[in-house]
């Protein structure tokens, strides 16, 4: 029991593995769901989940190309704002401010071209 008169977390999940070693798979699978409860809203199921997760594999995808590169072009710390943008883009996003949130999804994806001088495919 810790302080509160409640059993921790750790003991629990300690004794739902002994309980795990000592029933059948069927129970054991059951037991496990039990000590790791799903949360809800962990999943990647939102406009704002998959488009702020689309730029960052983008945002990455470039930082790791352009770290190959013998003479870098830019700073590392040059990524860490629109990265932050997309946290706080997928954030408000999903707290159903959408105006802002396209706002802010603008500016980064400005960042991106002006900043990292990304150079535009659509100006050939």
């Amino acid at each position: 029991m810790s302080r509160f008169g409640q059993k921790s977390r750790l003991s629990a999940r300690m004794s739902t593995c002994y309980a795990v070693h000592s029933t059948s798979p069927q129970q054991a699978i059951a037991v496990e769901k039990a000590a790791w409860p799903a949360k809800e809203g962990q999943a990647v199921e939102t406009f704002w989940d998959w488009i702020t997760v689309f730029a960052f594999a983008g945002l990455v995808t470039l930082l790791l190309q352009r770290s190959a590169e013998e003479e870098p072009r830019d700073h590392l710390w040059q990524y860490a704002p629109p990265a932050v943008g997309c946290a706080l883009v997928n954030y408000i996003g999903n707290e159903g401010y959408h105006a802002p949130a396209v706002v802010l999804f603008v500016a980064v994806v400005i960042y991106i071209f002006k900043v990292l001088k990304v150079p535009m495919p659509f100006l050939k």
